[in-house]
């Protein structure tokens, strides 16, 4: 049986597995910016907050484990599959979706496990990491469009060779996160290029 035809015979268990995947990456969001500030911001500083996504920013920087933000996020995706496949009778269809919402998540997991690595690779031995690097915010979001752009090939690829809607799902949603990320670098890097300079201090006489 095909991945197609087995998300179209189990709804309603890709739904709760939709919950449990979008619930997993905000607890190893949560965990990576506590692991980040704890061992590697004094090597690395990504000129702002350790959460790229402005929705989740605020609660992730204060550390809320219960976040309201993310619990709407997570109650207005599960509703709109709902809806999806109670009102659209054509499964197909919840198949792309549920394509494009999986199959982001991977580049997306894939990156909070190497954070959470790297972080955890520092509290073992802090000499590991010497000296101290500073990057533009904008640089963040363009590498994590350039992930996704790979992983959009890659989902493509499965896609025409296995004749999948899921996959293809999967390359729409990478094809629309490449766009939001590089959309929101370009915006952050337009306002540190309009960002009048600091005054240089002066000397007291």
């Amino acid at each position: 049986m095909s991945i197609d035809n087995t998300i179209s015979a189990n709804v309603a268990i890709c739904i709760v597995l939709w919950a449990v995947i979008y619930t997993s990456d905000f607890a190893l969001t949560m965990i990576g910016a506590h692991l980040y500030r704890r061992y590697v911001s004094e090597h690395v500083d990504t000129g702002g907050s350790y959460e790229l996504n402005p929705i989740l920013r605020r609660d992730v920087d204060r550390q809320r484990l219960m976040s309201p933000r993310f619990l709407i996020l997570l109650i207005l995706t599960v509703l709109y599959l709902l809806f999806v496949a109670d009102f659209f009778k054509d499964v197909q269809f919840f198949v792309l979706v549920i394509g494009m919402l999986y199959l982001i998540e991977v580049p997306v997991h894939f990156r909070h496990f190497q954070n959470i690595r790297l972080s955890l690779m520092l509290r073992s031995d802090p000499t590991l990491a010497q000296g101290h690097i500073a990057y533009k915010r904008v640089l963040s979001y363009k590498l994590l469009a350039l992930d996704f752009v790979f992983y959009g090939v890659l989902w493509l690829i499965f896609a025409l060779a296995n004749s999948s809607i899921f996959f293809l799902g999967g390359a729409l949603g990478c094809l629309i996160e490449v766009v939001r990320f590089y959309w929101l670098g370009q915006r952050i890097q337009r306002a540190e290029e309009t960002r009048p300079p600091s005054p240089a201090p002066s000397e007291s006489t």
